[in-house]
């Protein structure tokens, strides 16, 4: 829905600059105008469709980046965080939820020692 909403004032926010933009049609005897204030008007909500699109991405930004930082704890795909933790028979299992008996690698535990400098990992 964020998305959204920060797609939808994008849009707006670039059909007012491009507005801007417009050359002026010649005035009639009958066309008036904007006054000043509805002028000043028209520019607060446009800067203040600019904030809410400014806040928006910020806020899609902080939470992918929640998302990115976060351990798997109910699920285990392919490339996911996961926090292993060593049994008394020197494996390690992963600690989650709903992927019982899910345990490291040898591989994945060798990777891990040459990673922290050759030493353990326990």
């Amino acid at each position: 829905k964020l998305t959204e909403k920060v797609k939808t004032l994008t849009a707006l926010v670039d059909r007012f600059k491009q507005d801007a933009r417009l050359p002026t049609p010649p005035l009639s005897p009958a066309t008036s105008l904007p006054s000043a204030d509805q002028v000043q008007r028209l520019r607060e909500r446009v800067s203040r469709i600019e904030e809410e699109k400014s806040d928006g991405v910020e806020t899609i930004k902080f939470w992918k980046l929640q998302a990115e930082s976060r351990i798997s704890f109910l699920s285990i795909d392919p490339g996911d965080k996961v926090l292993f933790l060593p049994t008394s028979s020197g494996n390690f299992i992963a600690f989650n939820r709903n992927c019982p008996n899910r345990y490291l690698s040898d591989a994945s535990l060798a990777a891990a020692r040459l990673q922290a400098g050759g030493g353990g990992v326990d």
